[in-house]
């Protein structure tokens, strides 16, 4: 069959060939370590996930946060918080989050405290979303990622930080 299939609008007949290939990727991580049992989790967790079966994905993203480490241990943090938002525990997804806003990372740190942001600003808790996007700015006011930052304060009415100017260099006639 040559059909493109899109996840999430699967028959009967193709999930079950999703869930199936999904359990399988399970069983492989189950039976391997380090880095190649993490993978297989987060395939099977993806599989799960287009299926549409929360609770497996939520196991499976699980095994990743225990087994895996570096991206793929944030990965899973992320989707995991993102799925105790989803489900109304937005300060249970918070509280996943929190420790990396110290990683050593500084990709990992830029993004979980703007993720948090989000989380927050989703909920409708629009004081700690703009208390915590300002909290981005004043640890990494010169990012890329500042710029989306300041965009979602200027959309939420806040004054956000200016930006910081180019610094002169001599000679350059800047």
């Amino acid at each position: 069959d040559t059909t493109l299939l899109v996840l999430g609008e699967l028959d009967d007949a193709h999930k079950a060939i999703v869930l199936e290939a999904a359990d399988r990727f399970s069983a492989i991580g189950a039976g391997a370590t380090g880095p190649a049992s993490a993978e297989a989790y987060v395939q099977a967790a993806e599989l799960y996930r287009g299926a549409g079966d929360a609770e497996k994905r939520r196991v499976a993203l699980d095994q990743v946060a225990t087994r895996g480490d570096g991206p793929l241990l944030y990965a899973a943090i992320v989707a995991l918080a993102g799925q105790q938002a989803d489900q109304g525990d937005v300060d249970g997804a918070i509280a996943r989050l929190r420790p990396f806003e110290a990683d050593s990372d500084r990709f990992v740190t830029q993004d979980a405290i703007a993720q948090i942001g989000t989380l927050l600003e989703t909920a409708g808790r629009k004081p700690e979303a703009i208390e915590q996007y300002n909290r981005f700015l004043e640890k990494h006011p010169e990012t890329p990622m500042a710029v989306e930052i300041r965009a979602r304060l200027a959309r939420l009415g806040a004054p956000a930080a200016p930006a910081p100017e180019a610094p002169v260099t001599p000679g350059t006639g800047g």
